[in-house]
């Protein structure tokens, strides 16, 4: 898979990565608004699959909900 998506991504510019792994006591809803607005979530939760992410969010999901769609 090409990582050219990566360039479409509504977070591809994003200053501050960390909203994508929040800690247990941040919340994940300025992520998720985002991923909501995003052109290429399927390609974002392909990849989380394809490195093995199991933290952060990705293509508009928690871990819990993505680990039930990959």
């Amino acid at each position: 898979m090409s990582s050219d998506w990566m360039q479409r991504a509504a977070c591809a510019n994003h200053p501050d990565p960390e909203v994508f792994f929040p800690t247990q006591w941040a919340s994940p809803r300025r992520a998720l608004a985002m991923c909501e607005r995003c052109p290429v979530t399927t390609e974002c939760l392909a990849h989380a699959k394809k490195i093995g992410a199991n933290t952060g969010i990705w293509g508009g999901h928690e871990r819990g909900t993505r680990e039930s769609l990959l």
